[in-house]
């Protein structure tokens, strides 16, 4: 297994576990969660990268209330799962606010694109 997958697979493990409320979160009853099958830190058949990164980020636009733009603006740092939100899961990757990122450029245009998308 690639190091990206076994890193994606502990996040969504601590997440469920965080979510749960157990270290073990096999008896999760939720089989609506995106990361459902990925909750016990595997997975099994032909999942790999691709399938987690989908997972991951149908469960943060489910979280978001299923506002894909908002997962971008999520700020919840804590989350387990907050580093892959994007898919790429760079640790160092630091989302800026919604004033940062509307007040970074001058244009009309280009806070219009920040608040309603390209």
């Amino acid at each position: 297994m690639k190091h990206k997958e076994n890193e994606m697979l502990e996040c969504i493990k601590r997440f469920c576990e965080s979510c749960s409320g157990e270290e073990i979160p096999a008896e999760c009853l939720d089989e609506e969660c995106p990361v459902f099958n990925a909750r016990s830190g595997t997975i099994t058949g032909r999942r790999g990268e691709t399938w987690l990164k989908k997972a991951i980020r149908g469960r943060c636009v489910e979280c978001c209330g299923y506002e894909a733009r908002s997962v971008s603006l999520c700020e919840s740092r804590e989350c387990a799962i907050w580093e892959w939100r994007l898919g790429d899961g760079e640790k160092s990757s630091k989302p800026k606010t919604l004033q940062e990122k509307l007040f970074e450029g001058d244009e009309e245009d280009e806070i219009y694109d920040v608040l309603f998308g390209s």
